[in-house]
C-alpha cells in the first residue's frame, strides 16, 4: 500500500526550524512614522510650519512688554518732572518731556499696546488650533493604519508563535505600546517644535535688541556649566537670566546705554526662551517613549507579508513566521482520496525544545477508516491532531496525504 501513488500528491514540510528571538530594541525616528500616508505627512508638515509661528508668539509678547514699560516709565517722568528732558545724556538736547509727550499720547499708546496683544493673541490661539489639529488627526490616521497593521500581523502568526506569546501581553501592545506611539507622533512633536521655536526666537530678539549683552551672555554660560553640575540646567537659565537681566540691565538704564524699553524686552524673551527650553526636554522623553512602544508593535508587524497597507522603509532582517494560514503559497491538490500517513514523526513543541513529546511514531489512516489514539495526560495525542492541522512542523518526519 505504501507504494501506491503517493509520490504524486506527496506533501513534505521542511523540519528545518528556529525559534526566532529578537531582542526589541528603540526604532529609529524615520521607521517611526512608516506608517504615514502622503496626507498624513502633509498634516505633519503644516503643523511644524504653524508649531514654528506659534512659538514665536511668547517672545513676541515681550516687544509689547517692552513698549507698554516705555510708555510707563515716560509717564511717571511726566508726572514727576514735567519740564525733565528727554535726553538727560545729550547736552545739547533742549527739547522738554512735556513738549513731545502727553497723557493722551500715554493713553494712545496703552490703546494701542493692549490692541496688539489681542491681535497676537488671536493670532498665536489660531495658529495653536491649526497646529494641535494637524497632528491629532495625523497622528490618529497613522495609528489607525498601525493597529490595522499589528492585528493582521497577530492573525498571520503560527501557532508556536502563540505558545511565547500570551493574549494578555499582545493586548497590552495593542493598546498601551500604541498609545505611547499616538503620544510620540501627535501633538507633543508639536508642542516640541513649538518650545524649540519660542526657546530660539526669544534670544534672537533678545540679542537683536541689544549686542551689549553678548559679554554677559558668555560669562553667563560659563558661569552655568559650574552650577549645572549642582542645580538642574532649567533652574540655573531662569535664576540666571533674573540675575543677569536686572543687574546689568539697572547698570546699562543708569549710564544711559540702555532705555527702559530695551531692558524689559530682553528680559521678558530670553526669559521666555529659558523657561521653554525646559520645557521642550519633556517632549524628547516622550518621543523616545514611542520609539521603545514602536519597537515591539513593529516586530510583531514586520514577521509577517501583509500586502495592503504598504510603506516604503526598507525592513532589515526580515523573517517570516514558519506557518501562515492565510498564504497562498504551495500545491493545491484537487484529487485527494484522504488516506493520511504519519511518517517516523519526531516532535517537541518550540517553547519546551528539551522535552521530546513524539518519538519517532508511524501510523496509516485510511478514508473512512477509524483510528483512536489512547494513552496517557501528556503523551501526545493533542499534539498528532495539532500535526494534522499543521498548527506546527516536526522536527524530522513528515505528513502526507494522499
Amino acid at each position: 500500500m505504501s507504494d501506491k501513488k503517493t509520490s504524486e500528491f506527496e506533501v513534505a514540510w521542511d523540519t528545518q526550524s528556529e525559534p526566532i528571538e529578537a531582542k526589541p530594541e528603540k526604532v529609529s525616528l524615520v521607521k517611526l512614522w512608516r506608517y504615514a500616508t502622503g496626507k498624513s505627512l502633509i498634516l505633519v508638515i503644516l503643523g511644524a510650519s504653524i508649531a514654528v509661528v506659534t512659538g514665536a508668539g511668547m517672545p513676541l509678547m515681550s516687544i509689547i512688554v517692552g513698549d507698554l514699560s516705555e510708555s510707563f516709565v515716560k509717564m511717571t517722568k511726566l508726572r514727576e518732572s514735567p519740564d525733565s528732558l528727554v535726553c538727560p545724556q545729550d547736552p545739547s538736547c533742549n527739547t522738554t518731556f512735556s513738549e513731545i509727550y502727553t497723557a493722551e499720547d500715554f493713553h494712545n499708546d496703552i490703546l494701542n499696546q493692549c490692541t496688539s496683544f489681542a491681535v497676537l493673541g488671536a493670532a498665536v490661539y489660531i495658529a495653536a488650533f491649526i497646529q494641535v489639529s494637524c497632528f491629532l488627526i495625523s497622528g490618529e490616521q497613522m495609528i489607525h493604519r498601525m493597529r490595522l497593521a499589528f492585528f493582521r500581523g497577530i492573525l498571520h502568526q503560527d501557532i508556536s508563535w502563540f505558545d511565547k506569546n500570551n493574549s494578555g501581553t499582545l493586548t497590552t501592545k495593542l493598546f498601551d505600546n500604541l498609545e505611547r506611539v499616538k503620544e510620540g507622533t501627535g501633538d507633543k512633536v508639536g508642542l516640541l517644535i513649538q518650545f524649540l521655536s519660542q526657546f530660539f526666537t526669544g534670544f534672537i530678539i533678545a540679542f537683536t535688541y541689544d549686542s551689549g549683552l553678548y559679554k554677559c551672555m558668555k560669562n553667563g554660560i560659563r558661569k552655568s556649566i559650574l552650577v549645572g553640575i549642582c542645580l538642574a540646567a532649567t533652574f540655573i537659565i531662569i535664576f540666571a537670566s533674573y540675575c543677569l537681566a536686572f543687574w546689568v540691565g539697572t547698570s546699562f538704564v543708569a549710564d544711559g546705554k540702555m532705555d527702559p524699553k530695551t531692558l524689559f524686552t530682553v528680559f521678558f524673551s530670553v526669559l521666555m526662551g529659558s523657561i521653554a527650553l525646559g520645557q521642550a526636554g519633556q517632549q524628547f522623553a516622550v518621543i523616545g517613549t514611542a520609539q521603545g512602544a514602536a519597537s515591539a508593535i513593529f516586530e510583531i508587524i514586520d514577521r509577517v507579508k501583509i500586502k495592503t497597507l504598504k510603506t516604503k522603509i526598507k525592513i532589515n532582517n526580515f523573517k517570516e513566521p514558519e506557518i501562515d494560514c492565510y498564504s497562498s503559497d504551495g500545491i493545491r491538490f484537487e484529487n485527494v482520496k484522504g488516506k493520511i500517513v504519519i511518517d517516523n514523526i519526531r516532535f517537541s513543541y518550540p517553547t519546551r525544545k528539551d522535552i521530546k513529546i513524539l518519538k519517532g511514531i508511524s501510523f496509516e489512516a485510511d478514508p473512512g477508516q477509524t483510528v483512536a489514539l489512547v494513552g496517557s495526560s501528556g503523551c501526545g495525542k493533542s499534539t498528532i491532531v495539532q500535526l494534522l492541522l499543521r498548527y506546527y512542523n516536526p522536527d524530522s518526519g513528515n505528513v502526507r496525504y494522499i
